[in-house]
């Protein structure tokens, strides 16, 4: 029933007779219900599938989308009502390893992003539910291809072991920051033997060092791109796969001074992993998530 629902409404809205403007809108409000009225595994990171067992009411797919349609339009009103001056905004599909594509040298004032954590979460997978229902793709393998394979290296599902053996030596840390390098080998090496006893063989180390490389490839684009003396502000969270810890805050910072940054800041915003302590196959390093603010 409640699949019924949603499909009558998208086919309502895509067969509309508005604006572009207002198609967009219902869309972004369609595609914001579907996560609120499925009973499927579907949640954002750190929601158990077995949570929505629970879920013994059915909700109504209309009434859900008529509320988040009047959040979005009461959300517009209070910023319409504090007459924000005007802007201008262009978004561009892009990929933050090549910024040099999208601005020219020392033309950014600010860059602010909260990357991918290093925390084996595949952001390809938790757009299935959403990519599947506005029939963009079908199939694991159509994401994996034009998604998954084109994230910035944070999960195992994106490490093929048989391609990807050069990665795993960081070459590209190791010519710009021998100490770092050697800090990141320590990790890779006791997480590659630890794959071998551990159950499910997880590629972390590979993930590990792939993450790092990807990372070092933004650091220097947003260094070209950056005007002197701005900043770069990542939000991110550390992360302990096989229970070693991987200070990646500490990391990215200390790779942004490696390549030209003139100093590094890390503010902890929080602490993180304590709903997981009573899980007894889980590690108990205690993990942050900070802002890490870098200045050129």
């Amino acid at each position: 029933d409640v699949l019924r629902q949603l499909y009558a409404l998208r086919v309502a809205i895509e067969h509309r007779e508005t604006t572009q403007d207002r198609v967009d809108f219902l869309k972004i409000a369609l595609t914001a219900t579907l996560r609120v009225v499925t009973s499927a595994g579907a949640g954002w990171p750190y929601i158990a599938p077995s949570k929505y067992a629970e879920r013994s009411v059915q909700r109504n797919a209309f009434e859900e989308f008529v509320k988040r349609c009047n959040l979005m339009l009461q959300d517009i009103s209070t910023v319409c009502r504090r007459k924000p001056p005007r802007s201008e905004h262009k978004v561009m599909n892009g990929d933050a390893r090549n910024m040099t594509d999208y601005a020219p040298p020392e033309s950014i004032d600010l860059m602010l992003t909260s990357p991918p954590y290093l925390n084996n979460y595949d952001y390809a997978d938790r757009t299935r539910l959403e990519t599947y229902f506005w029939g963009i793709y079908e199939n694991w393998a159509q994401i994996t291809h034009d998604v998954r394979d084109r994230l910035i290296i944070a999960a195992t599902t994106q490490i093929r072991r048989t391609s990807m053996g050069d990665i795993r030596n960081c070459p590209g840390i190791r010519t710009t920051c021998p100490s770092i390098h050697n800090e990141l080998m320590n990790i890779v090496y006791q997480l590659s033997e630890l794959r071998t006893v551990k159950r499910g063989k997880k590629s972390y180390d590979l993930m590990v060092a792939g993450y790092f490389e990807d990372m070092l490839k933004v650091l220097r684009e947003t260094y070209t791109v950056l005007k002197k003396g701005s900043r770069f502000v990542l939000v991110i969270g550390d992360s302990a796969p096989y229970g070693i810890h991987i200070p990646t805050d500490d990391i990215v910072g200390r790779l942004g001074v490696a390549i030209g940054f003139s100093d590094y800041n890390v503010e902890i915003l929080r602490s993180r992993g304590e709903k997981w302590a009573g899980n007894t196959q889980r590690h108990k390093v205690p993990l942050r998530e900070s802002i890490v603010t870098i200045t050129k």
